[in-house]
């Protein structure tokens, strides 16, 4: 067959030949062949994928980072002790007026470190001070408590209970009095700022 096409081409060679491109056309031809790249419209696609690149990338990195730090606020919240109950002492042969006085004292501690353990979200560093403090004073309390038992002079000893009761009392006022100043500084500050909106 490529050998009847070839005949074919041969035998008709001068009617292929006969009709030349006008110069019009040969003008556009070398005009397009000389035209420069148009690099920019390279460099334009480029910068666009490299953009969309970039875009994606800081995404991926700003969510990275707002993950850690959620993961980072949860585990510092986990890690924050919190304070334990103060139990109430067992106080079967005491005298009536010490007995009355350490649970007056019992049930307002008790009060004021629900109150404290509900602000553990808002400050964990903060609350997490604050439960070492007052833990460290209940193990105390445990401790004279045993003592109350075997103690030959238990008057000493429940007045000893009677002044880490104030003590615990005393620190839960002013810790609680912090958390107050910070959330009226906060609100301060979002009220300040409300109103410059």
């Amino acid at each position: 067959m490529s050998n009847r096409l070839e005949d074919f081409i041969q035998q008709n060679r001068n009617e292929f030949d006969d009709d030349v491109p006008s110069a019009a056309l040969w003008a556009r031809i070398e005009e397009d062949v000389n035209k420069p790249v148009k690099r920019a419209s390279i460099l334009t696609f480029l910068v666009k994928h490299n953009v969309a690149a970039a875009a994606v990338i800081a995404l991926i990195a700003v969510s990275a980072f707002v993950l850690v730090m959620h993961n980072r606020k949860v585990t510092e919240l986990e890690g924050t002790r919190v304070i334990a109950p103060l139990q109430q002492p067992q106080l079967d042969d005491v005298d009536p007026k010490y007995a009355v006085t350490l649970n007056r004292f019992v049930q307002v501690i008790q009060t004021k470190q629900e109150e404290l353990n509900a602000s553990r979200k808002d400050n964990p560093h903060l609350f997490k001070s604050f439960a070492k403090d007052i833990n460290e004073l209940n193990t105390n309390l445990k401790d004279l408590q045993s003592q109350l038992k075997q103690s030959p002079k238990p008057d000493e000893i429940l007045d000893a209970m009677i002044q880490n009761l104030q003590m615990q009392t005393d620190i839960l006022n002013e810790q609680l009095l912090i958390i107050r100043k910070i959330k009226e500084s906060k609100k301060r500050s979002n009220e300040k700022n409300n109103s410059t909106i």
